[in-house]
């Protein structure tokens, strides 16, 4: 069968009509003809009037279909109904249905029941208990938070944000109903102190500072946001300011191309490169003492004042930029450290990925062991 979109109704059938109010109970015996929502129009007025009948009032029927109409005209428009003691409680309605919906006393939503004959008020502090769960909310709930914890009321945790304000003093607990369900929470406490979103006996989650998704799956809490990063978590990490790279204390920031920049006391656009391997250390006829390095594993003493660096981890290539300071001999006498090579204009005798010989002199002719050598290798 193929419906077709019935007209709305904008005013209840007699309105401003003669009407009467239709009682609940019989009217036989009472009232002649008079019609009630226990036996409807009674059977005097199905009775010839040649046989002592009553013809049907016409202000019962236009009290019945007023009423039938002014709540049509109600849904028409949108409206829904709270939850009504008297109401749940009649012996003819015996408790809400199993699934109906009863607005929020707010209007920002609805509540949603799971039992059948429910009868309890779902904004009290039995509701979860008693079947009614969130439906259809919109809107903020705001929770002031300080020392203790708080356990949600039906009206705060039957909205899907809950905006948590306040200074903490102590580490606190959220307490929600054992529901399934999803909330965000935005934390815009101060106070170096947590707040734990949980049930009663589940499992929680800690709200960040700013927003966070939770969800219950009926006793334990898990988080679908993403976390604050840290050495063991991936998540979400702050970039540092230049400030903080140049300092170089903060371990929970990281680094963009331009604070790493600055970090380095580079200014200016050319490039900046590191250095891939780099060692301090002393020459003596005992071999020699690494005092400090990077990318250095040893030193190998092949001869006075000759040594071979050795590379923990192999360099990119064997072409790289090497810088050599050391100390001075005597006065007058200026010490030279080079690159070993076995004669003059002579590539190098030992320059790969992996070593780099050198000569160190403690005169312009004379090859001898230094107190302190520095080296750097840049590629």
């Amino acid at each position: 069968m193929s419906l077709t979109k019935p007209n709305k109704l904008t005013l209840p059938f007699a309105s401003s009509g003669n009407k009467n109010v239709i009682p609940l109970a019989s009217q036989i015996g009472i009232t002649g003809g008079a019609a009630s929502y226990t036996d409807g129009f009674p059977p005097l007025t199905m009775t010839p009037v040649s046989a002592g009948g009553i013809p049907p009032s016409g202000k019962d029927m236009n009290g019945i279909i007023y009423t039938i109409s002014d709540i049509v005209c109600w849904l028409n428009a949108g409206g829904g109904f709270e939850y009504d003691s008297v109401f749940a409680n009649d012996t003819n309605i015996d408790g809400y249905s199993l699934g109906a919906k009863v607005k929020r006393t707010d209007g920002l939503g609805y509540w949603l029941n799971t039992i059948a004959g429910n009868k309890v008020d779902p904004e009290t502090s039995g509701a979860v208990a008693a079947g009614w769960v969130p439906d259809f909310t919109t809107g903020i709930s705001t929770v002031a938070l300080s020392s203790s914890n708080v356990t949600l009321t039906p009206l705060q945790y039957g909205k899907p944000i809950i905006a948590l304000i306040g200074t903490l003093t102590a580490s606190i607990n959220l307490i929600f109903p054992a529901i399934p369900g999803q909330w965000t929470i935005l934390n815009n406490t101060t106070g170096a102190f947590t707040v734990t979103c949980k049930t009663a006996s589940g499992v929680g989650v800690i709200a960040n500072s700013g927003p966070t998704l939770i969800t219950n799956d009926g006793l334990n809490f898990t988080s679908n946001s993403i976390p604050n990063s840290t050495t063991l978590v991936a998540g979400i990490i702050q970039l540092a300011t230049n400030v903080e790279s140049q300092t170089g204390t903060n371990a929970t920031k990281a680094l963009s191309p331009a604070s790493m920049k600055a970090g380095l006391n580079a200014s200016g656009n050319a490039p900046t490169f590191a250095c891939r391997a780099w060692a301090n250390y002393s020459e003596s006829s005992g071999g020699g003492s690494l005092k400090n390095s990077g990318n250095v594993s040893s030193i190998t003493r092949n001869n006075l004042g000759d040594y071979t660096i050795n590379f923990t981890t192999a360099l990119p290539t064997a072409d790289y930029a090497v810088t050599l300071s050391c100390t001075s001999w005597t006065l007058g006498n200026f010490a030279i450290a080079c690159i070993h090579a076995p004669s003059a204009g002579a590539p190098p005798t030992l320059k790969t990925t992996t070593q780099l010989r050198i000569q160190t002199y403690v005169n312009q002719t004379t090859t001898g062991d230094l107190g302190d050598v520095s080296v750097c290798i840049f590629c």
